[in-house]
């Protein structure tokens, strides 16, 4: 099996209380955000506080087109001169009452990764999005080293590896997405990995959704 579309990773800066409110005004996009940029949500999910910088949302999209995608999109947004989608406006101004920023990365799937309709077939999960980060190799050779070692080292974790996308641009971290039918299985199991690691690979973030 081979993925070969791009994905948008988007950390979300939430104000106050607002992440509630952000995550529905967020998943109300979605149809119109596959009709106008081809964009699919992977899924949207909420950073566990005690794992990294709260309150955050983040989204994890999938570009249908790919590159060409990508490059659309980018013309959505430049081919004017306030460099801003004239649609998204209103969206926008609802969505700064409940953020204040982010950051947005550019990721390429590993071959195992199913594409989006895949994953929604399976229908409402629990879910994992977990962030590494590789200091010796580049974002490609990430995915197929971490594939290797995910297919030597099974089960017993209480969360099923769905995919696994790198950064495109940095090429030195990686997001796992696991289905995760016993949370307490796979927190028991990312402490063991914590205590067996030795500096090579830090996994620095946790959302579920």
């Amino acid at each position: 099996m081979t993925n070969e579309r791009v994905y948008l990773h988007e950390t979300i800066d939430i104000i106050g209380q607002g992440r509630a409110a952000y995550n529905e005004h967020m998943c109300a996009y979605i149809p119109t955000a596959i009709q106008e940029r081809r964009l699919q949500m992977v899924g949207n999910f909420s950073t566990v506080g005690t794992t990294d910088r709260w309150p955050e949302s983040i989204n994890l999209w999938e570009f249908l087109d790919g590159w060409d995608g990508v490059a659309r999109n980018f013309a959505h947004e430049f081919n004017n001169p306030v460099h801003q989608d004239k649609n998204l406006v209103p969206w926008w101004t609802e969505a700064l009452k409940h953020r204040s920023g982010g950051l947005d990365r550019l990721m390429l799937a590993s071959a195992q990764t199913p594409r989006a309709e895949q994953l929604h077939s399976r229908g409402r999960q629990g879910f994992e999005l977990s962030w590494g980060e590789h200091r010796d190799l580049a974002g490609l050779e990430v995915l197929h080293k971490l594939d290797v070692q995910a297919c030597q080292d099974g089960g017993g974790d209480g969360g099923d590896l769905l995919g696994r996308q790198a950064l495109q641009l940095h090429q030195t971290q990686c997001a796992d997405l696991c289905l995760i039918p016993r949370l307490d299985l796979r927190i028991t199991h990312q402490a063991q990995l914590l205590r067996s690691q030795h500096g090579e690979f830090v996994w620095s973030d946790f959302a579920g959704g």
